[in-house]
């Protein structure tokens, strides 16, 4: 079985559920499941693989029939896997997730995605890409949810009791895309993380734009921008 190698496409979204090896039996310890992207950002240069939104490795160029890249979902091991055989016209890549999965205390349990373990599910991370601009430049970041809804928080106190212009600002902070239960709704899908990501990139884009924000130091930490070690400036409101 010769390899092949394949370039990363921008944004290019594979749907990989149940994707099977047709040559030989299944690997028993192994469940075949996830979505795969691979993304160059602009901002940063770099090229990005993503596993059900979680960020996996920032510096992926080629792939190569073959190549397998570990990580982990939680305590789960997981793996990216090239595949190449005999009737593929380029290399298809699938994401696995072990079966056995360990839990706390070190007794083991099947725990195969596709028999709809809610322990695999609840120990994923869901990383949304949201880009702003700030002084002319442009800023990319990877963040939780989690995150999104502590900067909202610590955005509303630093306006929240100030008097004159900064009472006028904090309502035009706006609303942070609601969180959803997790038992009503799948937050792993690939639609529900596309339009949670959209949302939230919309809403960092209106906090940004009012007056003040940018030198608001836990936006600056947010986005990841690095302050020189100048001259400080007040960020207070």
């Amino acid at each position: 079985m010769g390899n092949s190698t394949g370039s990363i496409a921008d944004n290019r979204l594979l749907p990989l559920a149940d994707l099977a090896l047709p040559s030989g039996p299944a690997d028993p310890h192994w469940a075949s499941a996830g979505v795969v992207q691979f993304r160059h950002s602009g901002a940063t240069g770099d090229k990005q693989l993503i596993v059900n939104g979680q960020l996996i490795s920032k510096s992926c160029d080629l792939l190569d029939g073959g190549d397998v890249i570990p990580f982990l979902i939680g305590d789960i091991s997981c793996r990216v896997e090239v595949l190449a055989f005999p009737g593929l016209t380029g290399p298809q890549v699938c994401v696995r997730q072990a079966v056995m999965q360990h839990a706390a205390g070190g007794s083991g349990g099947a725990a195969s995605r596709g028999g709809g373990s809610a322990s695999a599910s609840d120990n994923r991370t869901v990383l949304y890409e949201v880009v702003s601009q700030l002084g002319g430049r442009e800023f990319a970041a990877l963040r939780r949810f989690a995150e999104f809804d502590e900067l909202d928080a610590l955005v509303r106190s630093a306006f929240k009791g100030k008097l004159d212009v900064s009472h006028h600002l904090y309502a035009n902070v706006p609303p942070l895309p609601r969180k959803r239960n997790k038992l009503l709704t799948d937050h792993y899908t690939l639609e529900f993380i596309e339009q949670r990501r959209c949302d939230l990139d919309a809403y960092l884009k209106c906090l940004v734009a009012i007056p003040h924000t940018s030198k608001n130091p836990d936006i600056i930490d947010f986005l990841g921008i690095r302050v020189e070690a100048a001259p400080q400036q007040s960020a207070s409101f």
